[in-house]
C-alpha cells in the first residue's frame, strides 16, 4: 500500500511470507509505503522478507510514518534491505510514537543510517518499552546513523526526544563515530548533541556480550549490561510488569 492515512487495528492478527520488491521511485517501502498520521496497533509479521536494494525509507511496517501513534507491533523472523533510512518498524519518522513493540530474530542491513527500530525520526518522538534483538549491518566505513533502537535523529530544535526502558540485545555491524548500541547519532540544529534525550538513561540498556563493537564511543550510546545481568528481574526495576514479562534466567518479552 503506497499511502495510508486513518486508524488500523490489526486485531493481534499475524502476517505471514509476506515479499515486498518494489517502492516508489526508489523511496518508501514496506507494508505501508507511507503511514499519515491515525493509530496502528496490534499487528505481527512473520517471515517478512523485504529486498529493496536502491531505495531509501525502509521499514517493515513502514517506510516513513509521519505524526502516527503506533503500538504492539512485532516483526519476528524477517529479512529487511534497503540503501538507506531502513529500519525494523518504521524508515522515516517525522513526530510520533512508538510503544510496546519488537523486532526479534531478524537481519536488517542497508548501506547507511539504520535502526533497529526505527531508522532516521525527527520532530517530538517518544520511544518506550521496545525491544530488539536483529543483527545490523552497515556496509558504510561511516556508518552515518545506526543503532540498536535508532539510527540518526535530527531537528532544529532540543528536547524533543524521548526514550524510556528500552532493550538490544542483538548485535551490529559497522564502523564510523556514527555508530552506537542503542543509537547512532543525535543532532539538533546541525551539531552533534548525544545528550538531547529525555528519560531515564539507565533504562536504554544493551547486552555487552552480543554487541559486537569495541570503541568506547559506541559503547557510551547506552548502558552496557552483561547477559547475566540482563536475565535478572532486579535489572528492570520500574518497569511495567502488566507490559514485560520479567522472570530470572531470561531477556525479558513484552506481553
Amino acid at each position: 500500500m503506497k499511502i495510508f492515512g486513518g486508524n488500523f487495528n490489526g486485531n493481534n492478527h499475524t502476517i505471514y511470507n509476506l515479499t515486498i520488491n518494489d517502492s516508489v521511485d526508489n523511496m518508501y517501502s514496506g507494508f505501508f509505503g507511507r503511514a499519515l498520521f491515525g493509530d496502528i496497533s496490534n499487528l505481527k509479521f512473520e517471515n517478512l522478507n523485504i529486498n529493496v536494494n536502491s531505495c531509501t525509507y525502509v521499514g517493515a511496517l513502514a517506510g516513513s510514518s509521519s505524526r502516527a501513534k503506533i503500538e504492539n507491533i512485532s516483526i519476528n523472523n524477517s529479512s529487511i534491505t534497503g540503501k538507506s533510512s531502513v529500519g525494523g518498524i518504521i524508515g522515516a519518522m517525522s513526530s510520533g510514537t512508538v510503544s510496546r513493540s519488537s523486532v526479534t530474530n531478524s537481519k536488517i542491513s542497508a548501506e547507511y543510517i539504520i535502526g533497529g527500530i526505527v531508522a532516521s525520526p525527527d520532530g517530538e518522538i517518544t520511544l518506550k518499552d521496545l525491544y530488539s534483538n536483529a543483527t545490523i549491518t552497515t556496509s558504510s566505513s561511516s556508518g552515518l546513523g545506526t543503532g540498536g533502537i535508532i539510527g540518526k535523529y535530527e531537528d532544529s530544535k532540543s528536547n524533543l526526544l524521548t526514550m524510556q526502558n528500552v532493550l538490544f540485545t542483538g548485535k551490529i555491524t559497522g564502523k564510523g563515530d556514527n555508530v552506537g548500541a542503542i543509537y547512532g547519532s543525535i543532532e539538533v540544529g546541525g551539531e552533534a548533541c548525544d545528550n538531547d534525550i529525555t528519560g531515564s538513561n539507565g533504562t536504554w540498556l544493551y547486552d555487552k556480550n552480543q554487541i559486537g563493537l569495541t570503541e568506547p564511543k559506541y559503547l557510551e550510546r547506552g548502558v552496557a549490561k552483561t547477559t547475566d545481568e540482563l536475565k535478572k528481574a532486579s535489572t528492570y526495576s520500574g518497569w511495567s510488569n502488566e507490559i514485560w514479562n520479567i522472570v530470572d534466567g531470561a531477556y525479558p518479552t513484552l506481553k
